[in-house]
């Protein structure tokens, strides 16, 4: 509408009626400093104010005298004058009018020169461009197009022509067509640009937003990247738009920050600091943003890795508040970038909007918004916990139809985009989604002509799902396993983690030995590449299946030596490195002082599996660390409702080893540590028939040393980390 209003507005402006009116427009055109609608403005109101009946008398008297004594010659002028006012007023709502692209076109190929001006040129490519998508243009609309566009080409060679708005919504009309626009765009950008870096302070916010975002989608394309000025303008902008972000609509902000997420990082240019500032704008008129841009911000922050958790869950917030408001696919783009940006503050709201989604007609979820919405619910569960307990029937039924619409378009889809889907199927552990996840696994096999056409990353992570879903054996299995021990060498740090844990949790596979320790050993000899995370991965399947590699073990004992590596590190990290060693049979020194401390400081982090497996690593490599025991004590005491059978026999087992090894002179930690001992036998005693022969015999032990039977405990060290004697 901006437009339409723009050429109405304007083809109003050319009334001058009088002398004195023509004087006024002509002295406009002329003047070179003065912005063309600001001149337009000014004679506009000069002129009506001489027709006005109305007013102050000694002006309308002065009206009147003008026009009694007035020249033949200057009243025929005047009448011609109101005669193009009109017809031009008249072409304005013609254009504005039109519903087709051959419609639009045809005004301007059949109007003469003459009476077709800037304004009508602009609001035509505007019509035309906002039509052009819903339309089916015929060969001879491109031709037309083309002459319109060497009409406003030469309308852009006369200097201040057009005005601030007028320069933006051109550029919008010209990104809006994309690629129909570039057979002529060397035409037009030149002018373009050159206007809008001149007149960029005296464009409204509205226009700002739009050329950015017009710049953005020209640049993502590589239109404009050699431009001769590019680069001036957006810095420009970049400096104008954060004094106006208060008459920014909601609208304007969500593109304008689009379209500096799009362009950060280019041209040498950084835009953080605006994109931060239109971040707080948009977090604090979040209320004021709509459904559509809510999406956008939050699928830009994402895109450009410049989301920031807060920004995330002000948008989650208000997501839930217009959450019937969103299209399927804005649904499905904002799921996927809340998950990206703060996958554990908005599980909840990406189960809203995914449960939303599977309330909407399955015909309105392509294959890539059913892809979408499942990545985002299974990330956000991997990160948070299992987000499906929160709401079964409603979640539940959200991930069965998700499923169900991804199984009737398997075909459509993208071996990449397969992988994925059985991933997040996977990780989701619904049974309607299992069977879908299985399917999709089958159809990437099948797809590639067999498990040979398949890359390291897909062979990986197809292991990885069917390790998920613990479907062991039979030929599929054993040919992943097959082709992971041809493509070793390619498999990159995160495949040989991925790989590895798929054969330690599924160690049925022909040869899972042999291809652990090849596993292990590339791993040791790439360790520098690899995460804390990905590295004690592999080294806790190693350990698993019984497979001792001496490189491995020593980069995992370097691991700890860096600060910056350890603060990296999650606690559950810290617990495996340790547990593997351990499991190894490695000396004291395998578990250094750094890390120990690291993890007496982050032992509130610690869930009950890293405590069972952290606490039978010091028991098992006799290691006294005085904190960290008392840490590993409160903190049994504080989650010992969440202690599973074995983690209460390892803690119980582990704590009285360690209390033992204090001998006569314990301290307030082997106190500690045997008066959790006590609390935990206590446990064990009222779940005793969930515990097998090994952990009683470990409690048994443990409770014997704590009313003070002497003997020195055998360590017995198996794949689940229970220490008995």
């Amino acid at each position: 509408m901006a437009v339409e209003k723009l050429g109405f507005r304007l083809g109003v402006r050319f009334g001058a009626t009088t002398a004195t009116g023509a004087r006024g427009l002509a002295s406009a055109r002329d003047a070179r400093h003065v912005p063309l609608e600001a001149s337009l403005r000014g004679a506009a109101a000069e002129t009506g104010a001489e027709r006005s009946g109305g007013g102050k008398e000694p002006r309308s008297r002065a009206g009147g005298a003008a026009a009694e004594g007035a020249s033949p010659h200057q009243r025929r002028r005047a009448a011609v004058i109101l005669s193009r006012d009109r017809q031009r007023r008249e072409l304005s709502k013609e254009i504005s009018s039109v519903q087709s692209v051959e419609a639009a076109l045809a005004i301007a190929a059949s109007t003469r020169p003459a009476d077709f001006d800037h304004v009508h040129a602009t609001a035509c490519l505007h019509r035309v461009a906002r039509l052009w998508a819903k339309d089916s243009p015929s060969e001879a609309s491109l031709e037309a197009l083309g002459s319109l566009f060497g009409r406003l080409a030469g309308f852009l060679r006369q200097p201040r022509l057009l005005d601030a708005t007028a320069v933006a919504i051109n550029a919008w009309s010209v990104a809006a067509l994309g690629s129909v626009s570039e057979p002529w765009l060397r035409q037009v950008l030149p002018g373009l640009v050159a206007e809008a870096l001149a007149q960029v302070r005296e464009m409204p916010a509205r226009g700002l937003a739009n050329l950015a975002w017009s710049l953005a989608t020209l640049q993502e394309k590589g239109e404009v990247s050699g431009e001769s000025g590019t680069s001036a303008l957006l810095r420009a902008l970049a400096a104008e738009a954060p004094l106006r972000l208060h008459e920014f609509a909601p609208q304007g902000i969500a593109n304008c920050y689009w379209a500096f997420c799009q362009l950060g990082g280019k041209d040498g240019d950084d835009f953080t600091p605006l994109r931060l500032a239109l971040a707080d704008e948009a977090m604090g008129r979040v209320s004021e943003l709509h459904a559509q841009d809510l999406a956008s911000i939050a699928w830009s922050a994402a895109t450009s890795s410049t989301a920031s958790p807060s920004l995330a869950k002000a948008l989650a917030h208000e997501a839930c508040v217009k959450l019937r408001h969103f299209s399927p696919r804005q649904l499905a783009n904002l799921a996927w970038a809340l998950a990206t940006a703060a996958p554990e503050g908005t599980a909840a709201t990406v189960g809203r909007l995914a449960v939303e989604a599977a309330r909407r007609p399955p015909s309105q979820l392509v294959q890539r918004d059913l892809a979408g919405l499942c990545w985002a619910l299974a990330t956000t569960t991997a990160c948070a916990g299992p987000m499906l307990s929160a709401d079964p029937s409603s979640l539940h039924g959200a991930v069965g139809a998700l499923a169900s619409g991804a199984r009737r378009r398997l075909s459509e889809y993208s071996t990449g985009a397969l992988v994925g889907l059985s991933w997040s199927l996977a990780i989701l552990r619904a049974d309607s989604a299992s069977s879908v996840a299985l399917a999709a696994v089958d159809a990437v096999a099948g797809g590639a002509g067999g498990c040979d056409g398949l890359g390291a990353p897909v062979v990986a992570r197809l292991m990885w799902t069917l390790a998920t879903l613990k479907v062991a054996g039979g030929s599929l299995h054993h040919s992943l396993a097959a082709e992971a021990i041809l493509r070793l060498d390619a498999f990159g740090p995160l495949d040989l983690a991925n790989a590895s844990w798929a054969v330690a949790t599924l160690p049925s596979v022909r040869g899972a030995g042999s291809l652990t320790a090849a596993m292990a050993a590339r791993a040791a000899l790439t360790a520098p590449e690899f995460s804390p995370a990905n590295l004690v991965q592999v080294a806790w399947a190693a350990a698993t299946v019984s497979c001792y590699d001496e490189n491995l073990s020593a980069a995992l004992t370097r691991m700890p030596t860096s600060q910056a590596c350890l603060h990296s590190c999650r606690v559950q990290d810290l617990a495996l490195s340790a547990w593997a060693q351990a499991t190894w049979g490695q000396g004291p020194d395998a578990l250094p002082d750094s890390l120990l401390l690291e993890a007496s400081l982050r032992s509130s982090e610690f869930a009950s599996q890293d405590l069972s497996n952290l606490a039978w690593a010091m028991a098992t490599l006799l290691v006294r660390h005085e904190p960290l025991l008392a840490t590993l004590a409160r903190e049994a005491t504080r989650k010992i409702q969440q202690l599973q059978p074995q983690h209460l026999c390892n803690l119980v087992w582990s704590l009285a080893t360690l209390g033992w090894q204090l001998g006569q002179d314990r301290d307030l930690a082997g106190r500690e540590a045997c008066d959790i001992v006590g609390s935990l036998s206590v446990q064990v005693s009222r779940r005793i028939g969930d515990i097998e022969h090994p952990g009683l015999s470990a409690t048994s032990w443990a409770l014997a040393s704590l009313v003070g039977l002497r003997h020195s405990p055998k360590r017995v060290k198996g794949p689940g980390g229970t220490g008995c004697t």
